[in-house]
């Protein structure tokens, strides 16, 4: 399993306007190429994940259709501020 991006676990809120959640990673199978999620944990590398958030973001459209398929919402460069709310509690300064 290879890191390809980042996604927000759904909500069980219908009324909410904004999906807000959990940050997850999401893997493609490298043998199969099958996309799934997990959790993140504490002592991930917050560095490591806002890597694959990064190279997620620049991902092929293909990547992103599988995505689609797979009920999967990635999160692109649009996302980044709340990526990194959930990572750090404020915006990275660039």
């Amino acid at each position: 399993m290879a890191p390809v991006g980042l996604t927000l676990k759904k909500s069980h809120d219908k009324y909410a306007q904004d999906p807000q959640g959990e940050l997850m990673l999401i893997y493609r199978c490298t043998a199969c190429g099958a996309l799934s999620t997990n959790r993140i944990v504490a002592d991930d590398d917050p560095v490591a994940i806002l890597e694959a958030f990064k190279q997620g973001a620049l991902r092929t459209v293909e990547l992103q259709q599988q995505c689609l398929e797979g009920d999967i919402q990635l999160l692109l460069e649009k996302d980044r501020f709340k990526v990194e709310i959930c990572l750090y509690g404020s915006p990275v300064p660039m």
